[in-house]
Parts: structure tokens; C-alpha cells; sequence
């Protein structure tokens, strides 16, 4: 059941990207001459986007991600927030995780299934990519208060209800929206933690076959 299941959404990614994308004339021009002249060439695979980041301090109008993030293992697998070419991205589920510590340490060493500060499940979520708002959402209807408690993987994420995407060699951003006077509290070691936010995408990637 689970192997049909893999089929049937690589096969609606499939053809949303010929059908749907291409129709649209977002894809970059090398994945678009690709995807019509040579679509044998390409696949679709399973794929996770995520960025990891400490946010003390964040409010107004946060950049969780953009084009100063660099590609680092455990941390953020997003080179400088765009998408190498040929490898758009298509998803349908995306999640959060929070992470207070006492101690003063890399994101790659959180857990993030920390219980969620007010400040942060009150903020919302702003992708955005060459002005197109890919994802708009509170991040209280993201986060599941209760993802920690069991132990199936899928908790963890909401499911969008439909396909969203995000294009090759193109840049994009990925905010955090706080209400005016809203801060997230500096950590110092004693009393006060330091704060971490989680994020990822989940869906298919399109890659170009090496031969």
C-alpha cells in the first residue's frame, strides 16, 4: 500500500511539473528545455528543504532564510537560499520545531520538540519567491502541540492541501511576521534560554540524470 502511495504522488509531481509548470513559464530556461525536449532525462525523488537557526532577538519582520544562509550539514541543506538548476522543488507538507536551551549551542544540536514560546506561536510564515507568496500561514496552524507524543514521523507536519512550489535558479525567502512590540527573548545561560527554530519542507525534487 505504501509503495502505490509513492507512485501515485510521484506521479502527480510529474505531471504538475510538465503539465502545470511549464504551462505557466516559471521553470528556469534550462529545466524548462529539459522538461520539454529531453523529459528522460529528469526525475523526481523525495526531498526535504529545511533551514535550522538560532532566533534571539528576531521580531518586525525576521529573515529565517535568505541569501546570506550558506549550505551547512545538520544546519540548512539551501545554498544561499536558491535552488541549483534543473533541481525545482514541489511540495505539500511543511513543519516547525522549537528549541529552548540554557546552553549557547550550534542549531545542528537541538532536538526541537520543545514546548513553543508564546511569542514564536503567534508569529507567522512568509515564503516568498521573485514577489510570489508561496507560503502564507500562521505559525500556530503549522506547529502540532502534540508532534512530540507520538511516534509517527507524519505528525509532524501539516499537510497543505494542495501542491506549492519553488522554482530553479531563482532566489526566495522564508520569513518570520511578529506583531508590533513582539520580540524574541535573548538567551544568557541562567535564567533566560536561547531560543531555536526548525523548519522544513517536505516533497519531490526534480533532478537531471547523469547519463
Amino acid at each position: 500500500m505504501r509503495e502505490e502511495r509513492n507512485v501515485r504522488s510521484h506521479s502527480t509531481v510529474w505531471n504538475f511539473l510538465t503539465v502545470s509548470l511549464v504551462a505557466m513559464g516559471v521553470l528556469s530556461a534550462s529545466l524548462t528545455t529539459q522538461v520539454s525536449g529531453s523529459p528522460q532525462k529528469l526525475t523526481v525523488q523525495p526531498a526535504e528543504l529545511f533551514n535550522r537557526a538560532k532566533i534571539d532577538t528576531a521580531s518586525s519582520t525576521y529573515d529565517f532564510l535568505d541569501n546570506t544562509v550558506d549550505k551547512a550539514i545538520g544546519v540548512c541543506n539551501i545554498p544561499n537560499a536558491k535552488l541549483p538548476t534543473y533541481n525545482a522543488f514541489i511540495f505539500n507538507r511543511i513543519k516547525v520545531g522549537y528549541s529552548g536551551s540554557l546552553i549557547n549551542n550550534s542549531a545542528a544540536t537541538q532536538l526541537y520538540n520543545d514546548d513553543v514560546i508564546k511569542e514564536l506561536r503567534n508569529a507567522e510564515v512568509l515564503i516568498e519567491q521573485n514577489g510570489r507568496v508561496v507560503v502564507d500561514l500562521p505559525f500556530a496552524a503549522i506547529h502540532n502541540p502534540h508532534q512530540t507524543t507520538g511516534n509517527n514521523i507524519n505528525d509532524q507536519y501539516l499537510d497543505l492541501g494542495s501542491m506549492a512550489y519553488l522554482v530553479d535558479d531563482t532566489e526566495f525567502t522564508w520569513k518570520l511576521k511578529f506583531a508590533p512590540g513582539v520580540t524574541i527573548p535573548t538567551g544568557d545561560g541562567s535564567s533566560n534560554n536561547y531560543n531555536y527554530l526548525e523548519m522544513a519542507l517536505n516533497g519531490h525534487k526534480t533532478t537531471k540524470k547523469s547519463s
